[in-house]
């Protein structure tokens, strides 16, 4: 018999996080902290974010930028 420890601690764990509804959590009054005039944009940018977590190339663009460029010191760091 094989047991992980690891394995049961995750999905305990994953089990206490508390899972959003799609439409939001507040049921028929929507679920975003969002004026209605923004939704059409907002729900255009979801798509494109979710398409470009699915592009390989783009997550590793992502990942050097991250690594190399996200946190440096700017003209501005100092002010």
């Amino acid at each position: 018999m094989t047991h992980s420890l690891h394995t049961d601690s995750q999905d305990i764990a994953e089990a206490s996080i508390p899972q959003t509804p799609p439409q939001g959590r507040f049921g028929a009054y929507g679920g975003k902290y969002l004026p209605e005039t923004l939704i059409p944009a907002i729900r255009e940018l979801e798509a494109a974010y979710a398409e470009a977590r699915a592009d390989a190339h783009f997550l590793a663009e992502l990942d050097h930028l991250q690594h190399t460029y996200t946190g440096r010191p700017t003209p501005i760091s100092f002010a």
